[in-house]
């Protein structure tokens, strides 16, 4: 269908663009407290009065694309003929992972992780693997893989991350983030309407990027352009299609007045989408804690595809509000894809066991066993992926020591550093890295984990799985929330620091040492 054949329709399936002018309705009163109250200085916590908790009512729709075109289909209300009910305000906090994506919906009391149900992970019903599957001519798009239906796309993120992003690439992106938010939006209007019936829902959309890409302003655009594109094709009734969604990309941007009213109503304008530093978000729960501790600190975030090290300061702006200087960071291609395709190469054999992407990757000793090896074999094929990280790490180490930070007083107790995503659960890492904790200063780190959050409300998370889940509830707060992150180019190295902080040439450890 072109672009003026899908504008006819969507005109059509509202009967000309103008909204029904139907009285509105009566607010209920909310079940829950209202925001101003608190409980010992915290914010109450929203208890869902539905029969079922949230992670097990399923959504009406499954998120999926549907081939009815019910004007229905991507609604952003429980009551689509009233916007006169009071507002409240509900941030979708989006981590588009390589391997998987995650999604918090949050507001002033409460943050509900999103369940993925049959699309999800076998063993963790909020992780949902980052790929659709297309089917037919038009290229409909539906979430999950559709065994003998269909075409599946995968590695959705890998062309953002190795800067290889062509339109087609683009559009695969988008229509797998439109269904990523028709489902966030099904599932929460499908279980909490009791909770916030007769409310307005007001959505804003914050998206997770590694350190590195913060401070790249054109993929800083490229990760807006797509959250806003697939935004726009999701509120539109019918299926996602990789046609619609070109359609949008490439034209229908600048025709939005010639939408009916009910899907402009829908739309989001682009001040109601932000991107943030994922490092800065990780730690919402930690700063809001009895354990948060002020100055240096270091973040090493595994994921599927990439290792990502920060150091930067923890401390209060003259607002008092959480500022974030970052002192160095870099991202490389160390993450758990490169450890297993490692593996896999000098270990595996043709037509042998592969690991599956929708379950955890085996301890050692399993994987060992899988593949008919040993574990002193998988640690030989590691040593070049664990050695890239161990390398980088002393080097935004030094750097920081050198250049930004020399005083600090964490230097010679040891620099507290969180180890999060997926890969930090994974021993070869964890072991990987805890040998700095025996080095010398500036060397010298000591390990944290991160604490899951009270006002996460996630039933059935697998336990220490919050590390998976922490950049999607960081991103759920109001970006007002979230704190000042003040970006590495906005500080120049100071001479006179470098000068006091002496060559630290002859204290670098080797690897011979490590």
């Amino acid at each position: 269908m072109s672009l003026k054949g899908t504008l006819r329709a969507i005109r059509r399936w509202f009967g000309g663009g103008e909204a029904p002018n139907h009285a509105p309705a009566q607010p209920k009163e909310p079940e829950v407290p209202p925001p101003e109250m608190e409980t010992s200085g915290r914010q109450e916590r929203i208890a869902d009065k539905q029969d079922q908790p949230p992670s097990t009512r399923p959504s009406k729709s499954g998120g999926q694309a549907m081939a009815s075109a019910a004007p229905s289909e991507g609604r952003t209300q429980f009551d689509e003929r009233s916007a006169r009910g009071p507002r409240q305000e509900i941030v979708i906090g989006l981590d588009f992972g390589t391997a998987f994506t995650k999604v918090v919906l949050g507001e002033i009391r409460a943050h509900y992780a999103v369940p993925f149900g049959s699309y999800a992970m076998r063993d963790n019903p909020y992780l949902l693997p980052s790929g659709i599957t297309v089917v037919g001519e038009r290229g409909e798009c539906v979430l999950g893989e559709h065994v003998g239906s269909g075409t599946w796309c995968g590695d959705l993120k890998m062309p953002i991350i190795t800067r290889t992003m062509n339109p087609d690439a683009k559009a695969k992106a988008a229509a797998f983030l439109a269904l990523v938010f028709r489902y966030a939006r099904d599932w929460f209007l499908a279980t909490h309407e009791r909770t916030y019936s007769g409310k307005h829902i007001v959505w804003l959309v914050n998206v997770g990027l590694p350190t590195d890409s913060y401070d790249d302003k054109e993929l800083t655009g490229l990760y807006q352009q797509l959250a806003g594109a697939a935004w726009t094709v999701s509120v539109m009734p019918g299926p996602v299609s990789l046609a619609r969604v070109r359609d949008y990309l490439e034209t229908i941007a600048i025709q939005h007045d010639r939408l009916p009213l009910a899907i402009r109503d829908r739309l989001l304008a682009p001040d109601m989408f932000a991107c943030f530093p994922e490092f800065a978000v990780q730690l919402s729960g930690y700063v809001r804690s009895p354990r948060r501790q002020p100055d240096l600190h270091a973040l090493i975030d595994i994921g599927a595809g990439t290792v990502d090290v920060t150091t930067f300061n923890v401390h209060h702006n003259a607002d008092e509000d959480d500022l974030y200087p970052v002192m160095d960071q870099k991202v490389i291609a160390a993450g758990v894809n490169f450890l297993v395709r490692s593996r896999l190469e000098r270990c595996g054999k043709p037509g042998g066991w592969r690991p599956s992407p929708l379950e955890n990757i085996p301890d050692d000793r399993t994987f060992a066993r899988k593949l008919r090896t040993s574990q002193k074999a998988l640690r030989v094929a590691d040593r070049k992926v664990l050695d890239h990280i161990g390398d980088t790490l002393r080097e935004v180490l030094k750097y920081t020591k050198e250049h930004r930070y020399p005083l600090s007083r964490h230097w010679e107790t040891g620099v507290p550093t969180f180890l999060v995503g997926g890969g930090a659960l994974l021993q070869s890492y964890r072991d990987r890295i805890q040998r700095f904790e025996s080095l010398r200063p500036p060397f010298l780190i000591r390990t944290l984990d991160l604490d899951t959050p009270e006002d996460l409300i996630a039933p059935n998370a697998p336990k220490s799985s919050y590390n998976r889940l922490s950049v999607a509830y960081g991103l759920s707060f109001s970006p007002d929330d979230i704190g000042e992150i003040r970006l590495k180019s906005d500080t120049e190295d100071d001479p006179s620091v470098a000068r006091a902080a002496g060559n630290l040439g002859d204290r670098f450890v080797g690897q011979e040492q490590m």
